[in-house]
């Protein structure tokens, strides 16, 4: 078995191949990863601004737009007609517009409306924008009609309270600044690390065997042992980085991590074992896991919540380790889940373990045959 495992492990590092694959793949995606989400939020979306009302308080709600770093104010146009035009070149995102009589209306004590118009192709924008565009409308409104209330006698921080008598005070827990890639990249980086764990696991068990005269139990568990010196230290080292490179905050156990981290890995490996004897090349095996990646994530429900899904994918978002893999990491290191809270999905992926090691098991005694039948 030993010397399966160092054959195996100089395979690993003297093969460019799975070199790449399964030491610079999970590393060049975190850093990639990270640097993409470094920034946190979206600022400075670009918005147009049309006014036509051109009066002081009109003037007034631009200057506030432009105070906000969530956007920018990238022109004052003529016309809402060139929103339209302005989005297709990738000008703008949004567009404000202010009606004319826009002061007039409001100091006679009636309502005006601000029309906001959206890029509604692409909702990562609009939810920006509209979220931003909220915080700014009600300012505006609460510090309008305060003004009003201190011109008639009453004093000003009375017309304060009165102009917004309900203040909602917001206490976000883990992550207070809403920084998105505090959120996104562990789901990332679980998904990086399935991929080239089973990459890996194809391309080593596709791989001539020297030794040959060994049982085929003794075999798999060199291999198994082989790729866990590997991924398990560059799986530590990915997790990691997030939290010690790009500035997210760790806030539980990592042992516990390391528990589910070393059971998915398992279950990995010999999934990419079974793959390679399934599919036979492993140049195809290889295409089918890149093909199935981004179909497990969106399912997965890291980006799009399970519970919003039709009962059927969630059912088979269930049924995948990375679900639980993700949901793993994502309560320990961000919310400081205790064990008692990630038990079930431990539990989850571990009874994957007896079907993928079959699996595995049999992959490794199909390639014995093919051998010996080569070599006869």
């Amino acid at each position: 078995m030993f010397r399966i495992m160092v054959e195996e492990l100089r395979a690993i590092f003297t093969t460019r191949t799975i070199a790449s694959v399964m030491l610079g793949g999970p590393l060049a995606y975190a850093l990639m990863f990270g640097g993409v989400y470094s920034q946190g939020r979206v600022r400075q979306a670009p918005i147009m601004v049309v006014d036509q009302d051109h009066s002081a308080l009109s003037r007034n709600l631009i200057q506030m737009l432009r105070a906000n770093d969530s956007v920018r104010v990238e022109e004052l146009a003529t016309s809402t007609s060139q929103f339209a035009q302005e989005v297709q070149n990738g000008r703008v995102w949004a567009c404000v517009s202010i009606p004319q009589g826009f002061e007039k209306t409001i100091e006679r004590g009636r309502q005006t409306r601000v029309l906001v118009s959206v890029d509604g192709g692409n909702t990562l924008y609009a939810n920006v924008i509209l979220k931003s565009l909220r915080t700014v409308m009600g300012t505006f409104r609460a510090g309008v009609r305060a003004s009003r209330l201190s011109a008639e006698g009453m004093p000003e921080l009375i017309a304060l309270a009165t102009a917004q008598p309900i203040g909602a005070e917001f206490r976000p827990l883990f992550n207070p600044t809403y920084n998105y890639g505090t959120f996104i990249l562990v789901g990332l980086m679980c998904i990086a690390l399935q991929q080239c764990t089973m990459m890996g696991g194809v391309t080593g068990l596709s791989r001539p065997q020297r030794t040959t005269s060994v049982a085929a139990g003794i075999e798999l568990t060199g291999k198994t042992l082989a790729h866990l010196c590997v991924m398990l230290p560059v799986s530590a080292i990915a997790l990691s980085l997030p939290f010690t490179a790009f500035g997210s905050f760790f806030h539980g156990d990592w042992r516990l991590l390391a528990t589910g981290c070393v059971i998915a890995t398992i279950v990995n490996i010999w999934s990419g074992f079974g793959l390679a004897a399934t599919v036979n090349r492993p140049v195809t095996a290889v295409q089918l896991l890149l093909c199935a990646s981004v179909p497990i994530f969106v399912l997965s429900g890291y980006t799009y919540p399970t519970l919003a899904e039709p009962q059927a994918f969630q059912t088979v978002a269930g049924w995948m380790p990375l679900t639980h893999y993700w949901h793993i990491a994502r309560c320990v290191a961000l919310i400081g889940a205790p064990g008692s809270a990630i038990a079930s999905d431990v539990l989850a992926i571990a009874l994957w373990l007896p079907v993928t090691l079959a699996w595995a098991w049999w992959a490794v005694r199909v390639f014995r045959r093919r051998r010996g039948s080569e070599a006869t």
